[in-house]
């Protein structure tokens, strides 16, 4: 019987030494979820923060590149891009439209910017504008003053006969706020783009054309190209 107590004595021992039974058995630390499942939430929202920072330091940087390339654009009129080009002169007999124009211009430059304009769409022979002496029946009346800082260098305005819709007359302001500032190169571009509004047409920005709406000084500035004589040529129908 002491030999039978004796050896359960030393099975209970052993068995409290190995965790068997009703021995404690030590759970290693797993630490804590919820804890680290927050600390990585907090880390990834500190990543995605500093991700959208530093998206709107690009987006800022972008921004400023291009209100400083915007500064550097001209808008040449403020006529809309949607217009209908309209068929303004009465062609009658005459193989190629002709468009009477006067002059009232008081400063060399524009002057002198306007006859070449003017020189530049008749050799392209598909328009033909002659002088005329007397204003208040000419065609295109052109002349000049300092608009100040408005958003165009030159502006065409349309007048339709009330008596007859077909009887157009067709004005050119040209702003000096902004021709004095550039070469006579764009500012005679400038005046044949609004030449090419006061026969017609509208605005072309898909490619290069005099009849871009808006040009940059410090690049390429387009006088009359193949695509700008091709739409008169639609527009009057010619063959």
């Amino acid at each position: 019987m002491q030999i039978v107590n004796s050896f359960l004595k030393k099975l209970l021992v052993a068995s409290m030494l190995l965790g068997i039974g009703g021995g404690l058995i030590e759970t290693p630390n797993l630490g804590h979820p919820e804890v680290e499942a927050a600390s990585h939430k907090k880390s990834t929202h500190k990543r995605a923060k500093r991700k959208t920072k530093a998206n709107k330091k690009t987006k800022k940087r972008k921004k400023t590149s291009k209100a400083k390339k915007s500064k550097n654009l001209l808008k040449v009129d403020v006529k809309s891009s949607t217009e209908n080009a309209k068929r303004k002169l009465i062609t009658q007999n005459h193989q190629v439209p002709e468009a009477t124009y006067y002059i009232a211009i008081n400063n060399d430059k524009d002057y002198q910017a306007t006859l070449a304009a003017i020189e530049a769409w008749n050799k392209t022979g598909v328009i033909k504008f002659k002088e005329t002496t007397d204003s208040k029946n000419a065609y295109v009346y052109i002349h000049n003053a300092n608009y100040g800082d408005t958003s165009w260098a030159g502006k065409e305005i349309t007048y339709t006969n009330r008596r007859n819709r077909n009887e157009h007359r067709s004005e050119i302001r040209i702003n000096d706020y902004f021709t004095q500032k550039v070469s006579n190169y764009i500012t005679m571009a400038v005046i044949e783009h609004e030449l090419g509004h006061s026969i017609g047409l509208m605005h072309i920005d898909s490619q290069p054309s005099v009849m871009n709406s808006v040009v940059d000084p410090s690049t390429t500035v387009y006088t009359i190209q193949p695509i700008d004589i091709e739409m008169v040529r639609q527009l009057y129908d010619e063959k």
